[in-house]
């Protein structure tokens, strides 16, 4: 019996209590319904999301029906809750009922973008919950993959602008083997070469968010598999592009980490969601907004061109919109101007510092010298003293100073950040403070102090600790930009009970970013 055969109608009664409202999607895995649950209490949200799995066995639809009741048990921010799995041998579908997920996948609002791509920084806040959602399946005693990652299946919440992963492939965590063979439906470029197989593990699921991810930042699909490999067979190079050489200012170092998740061979890729999120948010120097391309070079696809939309998305169908293409916009064309003022200052205060760095000693007075102080270091971690600015000389970059910025972890609310930098020489301290943003007068602050080191090349590694001398959080990072006092990177907790020493906790933390205070 086919697909089109069996499709529900709106107005459909099922199980007594679920009432078809509308088709939010269709595709070879089945069909998504958004229903009504006629047993919910007044004072609860009855709109839900009824998913369909066709093509299972009988015995594999008694296998799911009877010990999915894992599956109920998994809650995470990021990921629709399961309330009802029920079984309909004679359509030979089984049908799971969870969340509805209202927002807006991000592959349309990837087409919504200036350049038609997201700039890193802002698509780095919409990936922090995925990543930490699948390490959350990945670290189930019977581990959950989800089978189908692709920009369709991230949706940002209309009501939080969280976003959330949907059409998770509970199907192979419930029945003996993994169900799900590649069809001519599916999107290969998305596809890691042993997904292709009908295999799914951890490195499959590192393949296809590298791929969700390539796209999202340069617009372009990455070659899929199959051509690269027989490319790479007859003894020429892999084809597939560093996103750097699509989108120039992306840094080579973040691109090769991208690389590496998008190896053939899946011993290559990284050995977990974690390792592969802070590798991401280790690399410096990426600016906040893409700069346009003086030519671009327009999409090589568009998912929303395809006959039909997979059931994987539980948001609404969004309406089909026209993107302006043609001009440059006046705040972009502002941005331009900005930009070139800053670069010519700060190549103007460059040229005077190495100018006046370079006369010989004449007796003038000492406020006449431009190269900046720096602070001695607090003599104790619990301590908090006041600075006192002392001279710096050496190879080390001086960052003494106040920086502001944000706190972005993968999971819970981002913070306001900020840092009261002290040095000499390589050895760097001072204050630390962090809040939520929009907080309440409940939300209290977390202040401490930090000590660590900055290398010759500007990278930076310190830890915070709270007033007891006790290990919070360890940071990595460095400079987003050479020219400029912008930091950044990753963060991760310590384990509490080491002193002061940091033992980083597996799978948290999550990104940094600071602008130095101009005030």
């Amino acid at each position: 019996m086919s697909l089109e055969q069996t499709t529900l109608s709106v107005g459909t009664l099922v199980r007594g209590r679920y009432v078809i409202k509308n088709i939010l999607g269709a595709g070879h895995s089945g069909t998504v319904y958004l229903v009504t649950d006629r047993q919910a209490p007044p004072t609860k949200n009855d709109r839900l999301a009824l998913k369909e799995l066709v093509g299972l066995s009988q015995q594999e639809r008694y296998q799911l029906t009877f010990n999915g009741g894992h599956l109920q048990q998994l809650h995470h921010p990021a990921l629709p809750s399961i309330y009802h799995i029920f079984n309909d041998d004679r359509h030979e579908r089984v049908y799971l009922v969870m969340d509805y997920i209202k927002g807006t996948d991000l592959e349309t609002l990837r087409q919504e973008q200036p350049a038609g791509r997201f700039a890193w920084l802002e698509l780095r806040e919409l990936l922090a919950p995925i990543f930490e959602a699948l390490t959350y399946l990945h670290d189930q005693d019977q581990p959950v993959f989800h089978g189908d990652i692709k920009p369709l299946n991230l949706i940002r919440q209309a009501s939080s602008r969280i976003a959330v992963l949907v059409d998770v492939g509970y199907a192979q965590a419930a029945v003996a083997s993994p169900h799900g063979q590649f069809t001519s439906t599916d999107l290969s470029y998305f596809r890691a070469p042993e997904h292709l197989a009908g295999e799914i593990t951890l490195a499959t699921e590192i393949y296809e968010m590298g791929a969700t991810i390539y796209v999202l930042l340069t617009g372009q699909a990455p070659i899929d598999a199959p051509t690269r490999r027989q490319q790479m067979k007859q003894g020429e190079p892999d084809p597939l592009l560093l996103v750097s050489e699509i989108v120039s200012t992306l840094p080579r170092l973040f691109a090769e980490v991208l690389q590496r998740a998008l190896a053939l061979d899946p011993a290559t890729r990284f050995t977990s969601m974690q390792a592969f999120w802070q590798a991401l948010n280790a690399v410096p120097n990426i600016p906040h907004m893409p700069k346009p391309d003086p030519t671009p070079v327009a999409p090589t696809w568009n998912e929303a061109t395809l006959p039909a939309r997979p059931a994987a998305t539980l948001g609404e169908l969004p309406p089909a919109k026209l993107v302006h293409q043609g001009g440059v916009s006046r705040r972009t064309f502002l941005s331009i101007i900005a930009i070139m003022c800053v670069f010519l200052l700060v190549v103007l205060g460059l040229s005077t510092w190495g100018l006046m760095r370079n006369q010989p000693a004449t007796g003038h007075p000492q406020s006449h010298r431009t190269t900046p102080p720096t602070i001695q270091p607090t003599p104790s971690v619990g301590h908090q003293s006041t600075p006192t600015a002392t001279a710096n000389t050496g190879k080390y970059r001086t960052i003494a100073g106040v920086y502001q910025g944000v706190l972005i972890p993968l999971s819970g609310t981002r913070s306001q950040l900020s840092l009261t930098i002290q040095q000499k020489q390589n050895q760097i301290n001072g204050l630390f403070s962090s809040s939520p943003q929009n907080s309440t007068p409940s939300s209290s602050p977390q202040s401490g102090t930090f000590r660590g080191t900055i290398d010759s090349d500007g990278n930076v590694q310190f830890i915070v600790f709270n007033n007891f001398g006790n290990a919070l959080y360890i940071f990595n990072g460095g400079f987003n930009m050479p020219s400029t006092f912008t930091l950044g990177g990753s963060f991760s907790n310590c384990t509490s009970g080491h002193g002061a020493t940091c033992q980083p906790v597996a799978y948290s933390g999550g990104g940094w970013n600071l602008a130095q205070a101009t005030a």
